[in-house]
């Protein structure tokens, strides 16, 4: 008989199931929740509720600036690896 059609066998693989959908998603969860928090640490107990962004500003012009500058880097450095023939 196959373990996967036996009934202990379909128990252990949906537990196991359930474990790594666990595993892959609870960080998932955990940084969602944090985002909430009032606290400058991501630190239980949770010290309040927020819907604010730390510092509004700031983190836009950092989002702007990195994206403004990293992807043409990565784009000059891409061109420059395929117009050699050293990408395959």
């Amino acid at each position: 008989m196959d373990v996967a059609v036996s009934p202990n066998g379909k128990r252990l693989l949906r537990a196991l199931f359930v474990l790594v959908v666990v595993f892959l998603y609870a960080p998932i969860a955990i940084l969602v929740l944090f985002s909430f928090n009032n606290s400058v640490l991501p630190t239980f107990p949770l010290s309040g509720f927020t819907l604010g962004f730390p510092d509004g500003w700031s983190t836009i012009r950092t989002g702007s600036t990195t994206i403004l500058v990293n992807v043409p880097a990565g784009q000059a450095a891409t061109r420059g690896r395929t117009e050699k023939g050293s990408a395959r």
